[in-house]
């Protein structure tokens, strides 16, 4: 099948399920769809990528500063406009829930290399180049083995140890580890190869110190900490020169071993094309799968395409999903499997580096990893410059104003299909076809990427003479 007719086709799809909304679609690069669906009844913003890897789009998963822990204010997080600018990305969208730092909580590979051990009874997806894509529930098995045979359950990676537990920590998470309470360490100098599912990793003792509050990461190497029973059994087998052997299982539902990419997330929302939502069984809380959220979500369609949705909420023009919706939402854009992502604040859909929702927060919220998509771009043929008409509005709280593209040679307007649209969140929302709604007071600008170069224009929002309702926001819940 030809591009062309994939691309029809799609579109066919698409107007065919959401004909209830006024949808809107531009190509962002080979292989890769930016779509937006704007409804009045109910009150809802959906924007997605579709991308296609046989066309030669790719997807990575990326950590926010490029590494767990950061000794700053974020923790190693990061908002999602920088973190997938550093890796040009020509879209990106957030990924697995987090604490405050900028550890994710379930499964996460990137290249081929274990960052993050899976949440327990969670769900995650994975993928790698070939475009072949696994959903499941991985169960962590790893296990720390000595030279004698003795055992040990390896508790994860890259995070601070809990009770009775042995944690490897590798550069990926940071310089060093900082306790509030007393851990044994044992230092790897070099390690053999890193963590892949499936690996067994041989490496030698350096140094062993017991009960101390700081382990430092070796560029090359790695740690263990450990506390309880897990430095009971290290005092025991790993003195300084012992051999151990890291062995990564991951007890595999699916292929975890053919991803190069992994991220975590849950619950399931769609599961061999029917909504399964095991929300309970996976931990959640009734009021965070059942009230309405912004909310975030990554599936696969039967034939092998990936779908990124981000769905605005707690603001009048975007009321959000619960997670049924979402489920039923997913299915009707032709998913045969699909999981919930982290929402709330953290909701955002970047597309040629612009903010293309309007994130709950009003402004974009620091998170642990993302997805971002790769992908070849069209030669230019537009050899034209152009510039954003007006340059700059002044509106009233509630006001609207239609933007164009105009060329500054001939000075006429440029089609939409040929415009990515995005703006600062937080007063206001521009949609994909140029049209800014006033929310709030205050002054930011929006944005229009064209022919490989980003047009700003600034806004001015004054408060109306007549008093607006607000649009109502409610504090995230737990976890989202």
């Amino acid at each position: 099948m030809t591009t062309r007719k994939i691309y029809f086709g799609i579109l066919l799809l698409i107007a065919s399920i959401c004909a209830w909304g006024q949808v809107t679609s531009k190509g962002l690069g080979s292989g890769v769809l930016l779509f937006q669906d704007i409804s009045s009844n109910p009150p809802i913003m959906a924007h997605w990528i579709r991308i296609d890897m046989r066309l030669g789009a790719q997807m990575t998963v990326e950590l926010a500063q490029d590494q767990i822990i950061a000794e700053d204010p974020t923790k190693g997080r990061e908002v999602l406009s920088s973190a997938s600018g550093r890796h040009r990305a020509v879209a990106a969208i957030n990924g697995d829930f987090f604490p405050y730092t900028g550890d994710p909580l379930g499964f996460c590979v990137r290249g081929n290399t274990i960052i993050s051990e899976p949440y327990p009874g969670r769900v995650a997806v994975g993928w790698n180049s070939a475009g072949k894509v696994v959903m499941g529930v991985p169960k962590w098995n790893a296990v720390i083995v000595a030279s004698d045979g003795s055992t040990y359950p390896l508790g994860g990676l890259n995070r601070t140890p809990k009770r009775d537990e042995a944690i490897l920590l590798t550069p990926i998470f940071g310089t060093r580890l900082v306790t509030n309470f007393l851990i044994d360490k044992v230092t790897i100098p070099v390690m053999s190869k890193p963590p892949t599912v499936g690996s067994t990793i041989s490496c030698t003792v350096g140094t062993y110190s017991q009960e101390v509050m700081e382990a430092v990461i070796p560029k090359q190497g790695a740690v263990l900490v450990a506390t309880g029973l897990a430095s009971q059994f290290l005092r025991e087998h790993a003195t300084a020169g012992a051999k151990l052997e890291l062995r990564m299982q991951v007890d595999e539902e699916v292929s975890w071993k053919s991803c190069q990419e992994v991220i975590g997330g849950g619950p399931w929302l769609v599961k061999d094309g029917k909504v399964f939502v095991d929300a309970e069984a996976q931990g959640f809380e009734a009021k965070f799968y059942k009230n309405r959220h912004p909310r975030s979500a990554v599936g696969v369609t039967e034939g092998g395409a990936l779908i990124l949705l981000a769905v605005d909420g707690r603001q009048s023009m975007s009321k959000g999903m619960s997670l049924d919706d979402l489920a039923r939402y997913m299915l009707g854009l032709g998913v045969v499997n699909a999981i919930n992502l982290d929402g709330g604040g953290s909701t955002e859909l970047i597309a040629r580096g612009s903010i293309i929702n309007n994130p709950s927060d009003g402004s974009e919220r620091a998170i642990s990893n993302l997805i971002t998509v790769l992908a070849p771009i069209r030669a230019n043929t537009l050899e034209d410059e152009f510039s954003i008409t007006p340059a700059e509005a002044t509106l009233q709280i509630g006001g609207s104003c239609q933007f164009t593209v105009t060329s500054d040679k001939t000075q006429k307007a440029l089609n939409n299909d040929e415009i990515v649209w995005g703006n600062t969140p937080g007063i206001g929302f521009i949609d994909q076809n140029g049209k800014f709604h006033a929310f709030r007071e205050g002054d930011a600008c929006i944005s229009a990427w064209v022919n490989g170069r980003l047009l700003r224009a600034a806004i001015h929002i004054a408060q109306s003479a007549q008093p607006q309702t607000p649009s109502v926001q409610t504090p995230d819940e737990p976890g989202d």
